[in-house]
């Protein structure tokens, strides 16, 4: 796979320069790394801690890091336009409405996971190759909803993602029934159709989500663009792997056993479905499907015209 991507390229993808060059934004990295561990860390680490007052410090401290990284981000692009994080692109509603639908479908999906793999593993005494089965109709339904939001993502518009953000709350919150109401003897089966309909809303949102969110975006931004998502994906990551985690074990406190441990998922899959609710709400400050189909005909132009 990664020598088809340094090979493809080559082949298909137009060779565009920007017309100024840009500059590593060291400060901005520096200030963005240490924000983003004095938020990560203690929500992680507070639990296990007892929540000392150094905890409650580092929050504080972030708060102060990432407001100087803003005033950093800003002043960089008024005077190089090489800052870490172009600011002006969040003035944009479809770009905000889009960063806010990846960061939150992304830390519910990995949390309520996590809080799954630990309650069949450690509560139910599972197998990591069982466990692993339970996971699998989530990962077949995905190709089911790629399969549905490739073709029709670019004609429906937000729909499409709003639809991909329903399905995994309806999910999470029927197995999160089932867990409670099953008990000890929940099985595999008891998980496939609730999985199976999670991992369609993650093809339904995911593939598409990029092209609707960014349609109203100039060509100039969007490398930026594209680079703010994958950095967000992976912070809503973080994040939710802190504050689910945070819920599920503060629910499951000292006593590691099949109830508790059952407790701590019930609790953690209503807040991933709060997670997804609030995606659902978000994609609808998605760009509509006139600007969607609009900007796919003009990237079908453009690279027609570079082919040429």
């Amino acid at each position: 796979v990664g020598i088809a991507l340094l090979v493809l390229p080559i082949r298909y993808v137009p060779n565009t320069r920007s017309e100024r060059a840009t500059r590593l934004d060291l400060p901005g990295v520096a200030l963005a790394t240490v924000g983003v561990f004095l938020v990560i860390f203690p929500l992680i680490e507070g639990r296990e801690r007892g929540w000392p007052i150094w905890i409650w410090a580092m929050f504080g401290a972030a708060a102060v890091v990432l407001s100087v990284f803003v005033a950093n981000q800003r002043r960089t692009e008024r005077r190089t336009h090489s800052s870490l994080l172009p600011m002006h692109l969040f003035a944009n509603r479809g770009f905000s409405a889009g960063i806010v639908t990846h960061t939150t479908f992304e830390g519910s999906m990995v949390g309520f996971v996590l809080a799954l793999v630990i309650y069949l593993r450690r509560g139910l005494g599972f197998s990591a190759i069982h466990a692993g089965l339970v996971l699998l109709p989530f990962s077949l339904g995905a190709f089911i909803g790629v399969g549905i939001s490739a073709p029709l993502g670019l004609k429906l518009g937000k729909v499409i993602p709003l639809a991909g953000a329903l399905a995994p709350a309806v999910g999470v919150a029927w197995l999160g029934v089932v867990v409670s109401s099953k008990g000890d003897d929940l099985s595999g089966w008891d998980a496939t159709l609730p999985m199976l309909l999670a991992g369609v809303g993650l093809g339904l949102l995911v593939v598409p989500l990029i092209d609707i969110a960014l349609s109203t975006i100039s060509t100039d931004d969007a490398g930026a663009a594209s680079g703010t998502y994958s950095t967000f994906q992976q912070l809503g990551a973080a994040l939710g792997i802190a504050i689910i985690g945070v819920v599920f074990f503060n629910t499951v406190g000292d006593a590691f056993t099949s109830a508790a441990l059952r407790d701590g998922f019930v609790a953690a899959s209503w807040f991933a479905t709060g997670g997804y609710l609030m995606c659902a709400i978000s994609t609808m400050f998605l760009p509509d499907r006139s600007a969607v189909q609009e900007h796919a005909r003009a990237q079908e132009a453009e690279l027609e015209g570079a082919s040429a």
